[in-house]
């Protein structure tokens, strides 16, 4: 499974476009993530076969080369939000964290 993982994933995506600040060159890879299980199986491909990675959420506050980064970049986009109980939420890691404070101020 984690072979035919290697297809998913884009090539020489400038991250410029990932960045608040506007700056950075291309990717030498590039994955906008889903779920925790894609998470999980790209950062054992990348392991698997010696490829550096970072996990980008937002961009703000991030520099990156204009040269580029020789690795992959992982996009959070983990994005759910379900109340388990009153009070106790599960949020995904790409979730909106002003999102996240509205809503759960909103109920209290």
């Amino acid at each position: 499974m984690i072979q035919d993982f290697q297809t998913k994933f884009l090539q020489t995506v400038l991250l410029k476009d990932y960045c608040t600040f506007g700056i950075g060159g291309p990717a030498r890879y590039f994955l906008e993530v889903y779920t925790i299980e894609e998470m999980q199986q790209a950062i054992a491909f990348c392991s698997s076969k010696g490829i550096r990675y970072i996990a980008l959420g937002k961009g703000s506050n991030c520099l990156f080369d204009d040269k580029g980064f020789n690795g992959a970049v992982l996009v959070n986009k983990i994005d759910f939000c379900e109340e388990i109980t009153p009070g106790i939420y599960h949020v995904g890691a790409g979730y909106s964290f002003a999102l996240l404070g509205v809503q759960t101020a909103r109920k209290g």
